[in-house]
């Protein structure tokens, strides 16, 4: 088993910030996470995990993950996974303005905290030199966040309020030698946007 723990302390000061006091803006994300890994037979391993966080800004949500890895043979692998994801909104994406001649980007306070669900397949098959991997993949997003720019190039970071990503990815390993490999790769990616 796993358990540890993450730390996040961001803080923020200066004319480019959003704060009318000029006071530094601090913003914590804290979080702990355990996973363990369960052994049934031989060739199916389990393993779930959960993590739980706090935000000093945001009301943060338990996210959980799994996966099942089922060994065929020691040349044939399977791998199917599912994970929950959370994140809030950085400070410079909240409260930074931007200004350059290349760049004017605004910061939203009003943003939201981006959640996700992701699955995948995953399947590995191993000959000789060869490697041959494909992975299967679909991924759904509230309130992502994204900068969206006008036609005067001034942007601003905004939700999305849901957007699902749909993927196909083909990768080819050959070892020619132990110091020389080739790698070829190939993915198919499909992408909707839904907006308020």
């Amino acid at each position: 088993y796993q358990i540890g723990y993450d730390l996040n302390v961001e803080t923020g000061k200066g004319e480019r910030f959003q704060d009318d006091n000029n006071a530094a803006i601090v913003m914590t994300d804290i979080a702990a996470f355990v996973s363990f890994t369960y052994k049934p037979s031989k060739k199916l391993s389990i393993q779930p995990a959960v993590r739980y966080g706090f935000n000093s800004k945001f009301t943060t949500t338990p996210t959980v993950s799994a996966s099942v890895k089922y060994d065929i043979s020691k040349k044939v692998i399977y791998r199917l996974s599912y994970g929950m994801g959370y994140r809030a909104p950085s400070l410079k994406e909240m409260y930074l303005n931007f200004q350059n001649i290349n760049h004017n980007i605004q910061g939203n306070e009003d943003l939201k905290a981006e959640l996700a669900n992701s699955i995948s397949l995953n399947w590995l098959a191993r000959w000789q030199n060869i490697n041959i991997q494909n992975t299967l993949y679909a991924q759904q997003i509230d309130n992502s966040i994204v900068a969206i720019f006008n036609s005067s190039g001034i942007g601003s970071y905004t939700n999305v309020a849901s957007s699902t990503l749909f993927g196909l990815s083909t990768q080819l390993d050959i070892t020619v030698t132990p110091n020389f490999k080739l790698i070829a790769t190939i993915d198919l990616i499909d992408s909707n946007t839904q907006s308020d």
